[in-house]
This record gives C-alpha cells, structure tokens and sequence, in this order.
C-alpha cells in the first residue's frame, strides 16, 4: 500500500520537510528511533524483524512506498527489533513530534497520513483471505469474523 497515492505533491513536500533523509546501502542497519519514529520507505527495499502481537519474532519485507512502524508515532508501542537495507535505498524518518507538529500546522497531510496508517493496520490484521493480499480489494467485515492478531 503505497503512502504517496494519498498525497499530492506539494504535500509530500510538507511531510519530506518535517522529516529527515536515511539513505542506505545493501546490508546496512537504519539507525533511527523504533519508540518514536516511523520509517517511509522513498525508494528501494528493507527488511524488518519485529514481534508479533504473540510474541513471536517475524521478518517482513517492505518496498518503495511502503510505511513501517507508523503505530510509533501514535502510541510509542515497539515492536521491531532491527531494520536492514535489502538494495540502496531512501526512507523518510518522520517522529512522532513531527506528526504532532503536522496535527496544528498542516492538519490536511496530518488527516491523510492518519487515514493511511488506519487503512494500513486495517489491511495488516484482516486475514489475508478477505484481502488476497491486495489492500484496496477487501470486504468490510462482519462484527463477528475473526481478526488476526499479527501486525
């Protein structure tokens, strides 16, 4: 689910300035804050160890337009472990500060940057038998189907 297909232009310029640049190379660890930060992926790919709502340890993989640990910049909660460059990529680090700051400054980018992150935790807990792993395609759910617990 790709974070720009919600943004115009001029708003992504607004995100990129309240952020900050993290180029990497193949293999490299992202040193960046997992408390309060989220990662948006600009170009490339990388891999993340994270527990899983139980408790086990999952690697993803994630690609251009691609967010990652946006939760951080809403509650604090942690759940990766490390974040390693798969090919030379570039993410956008945006904190949990920044967001608050996009809230009272620019509160159009801070909406689409929360309904982003709500169709994203929508999309990563609905059992990928509803969605076919295809975010825009899946069903509303009844009050009584059953939600996975991985994120």
């Amino acid at each position: 689910m790709d974070f720009r297909e919600d943004l115009r232009e001029e708003e992504m310029g607004v995100l990129e300035h309240y952020g900050r640049r993290l180029s990497s190379l193949a293999g490299d660890h992202l040193s960046f804050d997992p408390h309060h930060e989220a990662l948006f992926i600009i170009r490339g790919g990388l891999q993340a160890r994270a527990i899983d709502a139980g408790g086990k340890t999952v690697v993803r993989m994630y690609t251009t337009g691609e967010v990652l640990n946006e939760l951080s910049v809403v509650t604090a909660r942690v759940s990766l472990l490390s974040v390693m460059a798969l090919v030379p990529s570039e993410s956008l680090v945006v904190s949990q500060d920044s967001v608050d700051a996009l809230v009272t400054e620019h509160p159009k980018v801070a909406a689409k940057l929360f309904r982003h992150f709500a169709k994203l935790v929508i999309y990563r807990t609905v059992p990928h038998r509803y969605n076919n792993h295809n975010p825009s395609t899946f069903p509303a759910l009844r009050a009584q189907d059953p939600l996975s617990q991985a994120s």
